[in-house]
């Protein structure tokens, strides 16, 4: 089973769109852990807004959506468990301060720090092992 979330960034990383990514994967505290390269949300300059952003000649997005999957058998999805429910929020907290640090080492970009997950938007899915939709038990988002 997959819990996938979708945390938004407060800023923005110019992502070539032809680039191929490693997709990161590694395990801690009972979960395989998934990162994803960043994507762009809804909110996001786009190109249709007359922005054409090109990283050494080749188009970008304007990322502000960091993806991370957490793969376990099975996953608490209780209403009531949401923010302390699985993954537990300080679970969730530390796999993306690592993943932000690997990002600002990578990129090179001192203005990229840590997100407090409490305080930003965030949507957290639960999804089978071949990403289809679970039944309506769990899809959830937030605002710390």
């Amino acid at each position: 089973m997959i819990a996938r979330i979708f945390v938004q960034t407060p800023f923005t990383l110019s992502v070539p769109t032809s680039t191929q990514f490693v997709v990161y994967e590694f395990e801690t505290r009972g979960y395989k852990v998934r990162y994803f390269p960043p994507k762009q949300s809804d909110q996001s300059v786009k190109q249709s807004d007359g922005l054409e952003v090109k990283v050494v000649g080749v188009v970008a997005i304007q990322a502000d959506i960091i993806h991370i999957d957490f793969i376990k058998d099975n996953f608490n999805r209780a209403h009531s468990q949401i923010l302390d429910g699985d993954p537990p929020s300080a679970v969730i907290q530390e796999v993306l301060d690592f993943y932000i640090l690997r990002l600002r080492h990578v990129t090179k970009a001192p203005l990229i720090r840590p997100i407090d997950f409490s305080s930003v938007r965030w949507r957290l899915r639960y999804l089978n092992d071949d990403e289809s939709e679970l039944q309506q038990q769990g899809a959830w988002q937030g605002e710390g």
